[in-house]
């Protein structure tokens, strides 16, 4: 009964590493931190590489292990869990906004959530303006810098008085390549994402504490596949950052200068730090003896090129040598690595030291098994499921479809179809096809008709692409229609002074109630006029109006065209027509605008509200159609 009391408090954290995965099962009593149950499922075989999974199916394996073990141990059944993302192809972007309260307001929860989505927001636009090519990002984590009111540094601003709240902030961003094959391997095995962060984000939530960022730290996750690096400073996280070269650096460089498999190195190499001597058997079926410290030497110079290569990305990130580096994940175990990096950034050598799980702040560990300092990444995923779950991630349906977004700024319906990747030519109504006749030897077009533009509703209320999107909402959307085709009569196209004795319909008199077809030939004389005059008719016809998409005969001395003034995306644009007036999906036979291909997200703006397709363009309006 206790189990069952407690299952709501619990959270699932999974590290899905290069060779491992970690699962852990915990909660948070009287502030502090519990792990129930952990466990470690190794990967049987290499299904990813440098922190990217390459085998889904394989990745999915392994989780599904570890998910079916934990459930064994805790007794129910177990359906969202919390993951991170190396920090593999990572971007990082960092905005300063300012935003408004009036004078001397309190400054209120709202405000601060509408400060950090409004620098959320401004973070993308610098991502999507430094990062022109063709791969999407997704934001997965945040870090608050500074909090500044009235341009006052300040901890907490909640509650005090002031006039102008600042928020300085770091965003990280993934391509979705990475993000899509993370959330593919959990759904694979049965459990549903529930809240996503940066794996440097979550280890320094519990290998630094707050109280310690005021001095200039670097700590050092080295997995298997990628170390991932974070930089305290001034009491903040002030970088991240990532090398490619981790623990199968070393792996990979035992095997060839030894002669064995990788699962074979792999093992000698976990085993160099704590045993003194190896027995092993090379690829060949040779035996060998070694001690542990001449394997160590034999890998020297692939560990000084990680503690290089680490070195290097942390002066990069930090501009000079920081106060103390702290080293967590399996690959900071390796006998020797914490020296050759205290050398890189000549720091003394007890300045580099390897975290521990028992350096963890108000933590109780109830598993069996040890854990060193690979526990810390998932220990802090753990944290930050339990004190963020559910707050960054939305979950909506889309004509059923179920989909989850990130929420990192505000989102809307057009957001939930980007995700979809749905066809924005459904959205736009479409034109019938047209009727071509041929008027005393001209060929003219008659136009269809346009359908009906898409109908949207949220939770079944009448909605736009504007509209905003909330956890749970249900959006339908009804395509756009295709109008009929063009309905022509003959008296439709005819002047009133046409002579009725010479009107033909395809070479034979007829009657001017007749229905026209596709590629029929109209020939009639006007009164007072011969043969002869055929130009000065032709002329005339080219004055024709269209007026519900038919020709209608003008007189000269009324005929004139029509013209509208408008902006366009921010430049003049004058449309001279024939049409007595326009609609907003009118404005494509005028601007050159290539729909043959989608694009990206198809923006329409009229006077700066989402454009209806069928509103009314006058003189004045500002239109924007663009892709995004």
């Amino acid at each position: 009964m206790k189990m069952e009391l407690n299952k709501n408090k619990m959270a699932l954290a999974l590290d899905i590493g290069t060779r491992s995965v970690v699962g852990l099962l915990g909660s948070l009593e009287e502030q502090k931190l519990v792990v129930h149950h952990s466990v470690v499922v190794f990967h049987e075989n290499r299904a990813m590489f440098d922190g990217q999974i390459h085998d889904i199916e394989e990745v999915a394996k392994v989780i599904r292990k570890v998910k079916e073990k934990l459930e064994s141990e805790c007794g129910y059944e177990l359906k969202e869990a919390t993951i991170a993302a190396a920090g593999r192809a990572l971007l990082t972007e960092s905005v300063t906004v300012d935003l408004g309260l009036g004078h001397l307001q309190d400054v209120k929860w709202s405000h601060i959530q509408q400060i950090e989505l409004k620098a959320l927001q401004e973070a993308e636009r610098q991502l999507e303006k430094s990062n022109a090519g063709d791969l999407r990002y997704f934001c997965v984590g945040h870090s608050i810098i500074q909090y500044y009111l009235d341009g006052t540094l300040i901890k907490n601003p909640l509650n005090h008085k002031g006039e102008m709240l600042s928020v300085h902030l770091i965003a990280t961003f993934l391509p979705k390549l990475v993000v899509d094959s993370l959330y593919a391997s959990v759904t694979g095995a049965g459990l549903e994402v529930d809240y996503m962060t940066l794996e440097p984000i979550a280890a320094i939530e519990v290998a630094v504490p707050e109280n310690a960022r005021l001095l200039n730290i670097a700590l050092v996750d080295i997995g298997a596949g990628t170390s991932d690096i974070a930089i305290t400073k001034d009491g903040s996280i002030h970088a991240y950052a990532m090398t490619d070269v981790a623990g199968d650096e070393l792996t990979e460089y035992l095997a060839r200068e030894k002669m064995l498999d990788f699962d074979s190195a792999e093992s000698i190499k976990c085993q160099i730090s704590i045993t003194e001597k190896l027995d092993y058997e090379d690829i060949l079926g040779i035996r060998h003896e070694e001690l542990s410290e001449e394997l160590i030497e034999t890998i020297t110079p692939a560990m000084k090129s990680v503690a290089t290569q680490i070195s290097e990305s942390i002066l990069k990130h930090n501009g000079k040598t920081p106060s103390a580096v702290f080293l967590i994940g399996g690959g900071s175990r390796m006998k020797g690595l914490p020296k050759m990096i205290s050398q890189a950034l000549e720091l003394p050598e007890e300045r580099v030291s390897v975290r521990n799980i028992s350096t963890i702040q108000q933590l109780l560990y109830h598993p069996q098994d040890p854990i060193g300092p690979e526990g810390i990444t998932p220990i802090g995923i753990l944290k930050k499921a339990l004190l963020k779950r559910h707050s960054d991630f939305i979950e909506i349906t889309v004509n059923g479809r179920p989909i989850k977004l990130f929420q990192t700024r505000k989102l809307c319906i057009r957001d939930g179809l980007a995700a979809l990747q749905y066809d924005p030519h459904l959205l736009i109504p479409k034109r019938g096809e047209s009727v071509y006749i041929t008027v005393n030897g001209e060929k003219r077009e008659y136009y269809g008709e346009y359908g009906d533009p898409a109908i949207i509703t949220k939770n079944q209320k009448k909605a736009s692409l504007e509209t905003e999107l909330l956890n749970g909402d249900k959006v339908m959307i009804q395509p756009a229609t295709t109008g009929p085709s063009a309905h022509v009569m003959l008296y439709d196209i005819l002047n009133d002074d046409y002579q009725d004795k010479t009107l033909k319909h395809n070479g034979n008199f007829t009657e001017t109630n007749c229905r026209l077809s596709n590629g029929d030939e109209i020939s009639y004389k006007t009164l007072n006029h011969t043969v002869e005059n055929a130009d000065e008719i032709t002329e005339k016809e080219d004055k024709d109006l269209l007026k519900d998409n038919k020709v209608i005969p003008s007189n000269d001395s009324n005929s004139q065209e029509n013209i509208i003034e408008i902006k366009y995306n921010g430049n003049p644009l004058t449309i001279t027509t024939e049409k007595e007036s326009l609609i907003f999906v009118d404005l494509f036979d005028y601007i050159d605008f290539d729909r043959s291909e989608v694009q990206g997200e198809l923006i329409l703006r009229h006077n700066g509200q989402p454009a209806e397709y069928i509103s009314p363009i006058k003189t004045m309006d500002e239109v924007w159609i663009y892709w995004a």
